[in-house]
């Protein structure tokens, strides 16, 4: 991460490979073919996404959105990216936040971009979703998305926040999402909610504008939360004690011809950061049977 080599290493240990960057690389995907996807960020924090052939050729790049963190190469060719929208305080405030929680850079808000790759160094956007489209909260009555927050597991309540994490981070990164994953079966996309300690599986099926409503899309239900899981305090449903993820990365399906195919595998930090101890000080990987109901969820209060 942030280096501008990128190592191949077997399961011995041994470097069989690597590829030198002209840029910093923040992280990598091996793809089936060989090739390398990687996120290389320029000076002044570009962000661009590449894939590179063995000898280090850069096939394409693409820039949609501001991604960050992860990506992946979908089956139909395009390229799946986690990216994020900034919105300042005043837009935030509109939207029905407690001014007690935000910053004076605003909030950030998870945004995924699907792109496809037009010449070797253009893309366009054929599909999006925004978290900034699914949102709840009881703060403010005046405002179109005042709700009851435990009513609607769907959506996403403005005004939750852990200040254990994001006082402590940035605050202004409200969500943190920083893993996706796509599965072609249910044709549905995973990603996390670091700072929420969740993981959430959204619709992937949707045309461009029900990923921005709530109908439409395999589920009928557009682009809210089919499925969310880790933090039912994040929708009023528990307490701490309920708690099962702590600051999560990595969400992923199991592949099919796997033990445990259709499960999802989430890495549970933990955490313990700078010498702070933020829940508990160590970390596991976690298998996790979802409820799955053709292209919905059950879900069980």
């Amino acid at each position: 991460m942030r280096s501008r080599t990128i190592y191949l290493i077997d399961n011995q240990g041994r470097v069989v490979h690597k590829w030198e960057l002209d840029a910093e690389a923040v992280f990598a995907r091996l793809l089936e073919n060989g090739n390398l996807l990687t996120l290389a960020r320029y000076p002044g924090h570009k962000h661009s996404v590449w894939e590179i052939d063995r000898n280090g050729n850069i096939l394409w790049e693409c820039t949609q959105g501001l991604p960050h963190h992860d990506f992946l190469k979908m089956p139909n060719g395009n390229v799946l990216l986690l990216s994020r929208q900034h919105k300042t305080p005043e837009e935030v405030i509109a939207a029905g936040a407690n001014p007690e929680f935000i910053s004076d850079k605003g909030l950030v808000a998870p945004h995924i971009v699907e792109a496809r790759i037009t010449g070797p160094a253009s893309c366009e956007i054929v599909w999006e979703w925004s978290a900034w489209d699914h949102l709840i909260q009881d703060f403010d009555p005046s405002k179109a998305n005042y709700g009851v927050v435990a009513e609607h597991p769907e959506l996403i309540d403005l005004n939750f926040h852990l200040p254990v994490i994001t006082d402590w981070f940035d605050p202004s990164d409200w969500i943190h999402s920083n893993g996706i994953d796509y599965n072609p079966e249910l044709d549905q996309v995973m990603l996390s909610a670091s700072y929420f300690s969740e993981v959430w599986i959204i619709d992937h099926s949707t045309t461009r504008a029900e990923a921005a409503g709530s109908s439409g899309g395999n589920s009928g239900k557009g682009g809210d939360l089919l499925y969310r899981w880790g933090n039912p305090r994040a929708y009023r449903a528990g307490t701490l004690a309920d708690q099962q993820l702590f600051w999560p990365h990595n969400p992923q399906w199991i592949p099919p011809g796997l033990a445990g195919a259709g499960n999802i595998l989430v890495f549970n930090n933990g955490s313990k950061s700078r010498g702070i101890t933020l829940w508990r000080p160590y970390s596991s990987v976690d298998e996790v049977a979802p409820p799955v109901d053709g292209a919905n969820y059950r879900l069980d209060f």
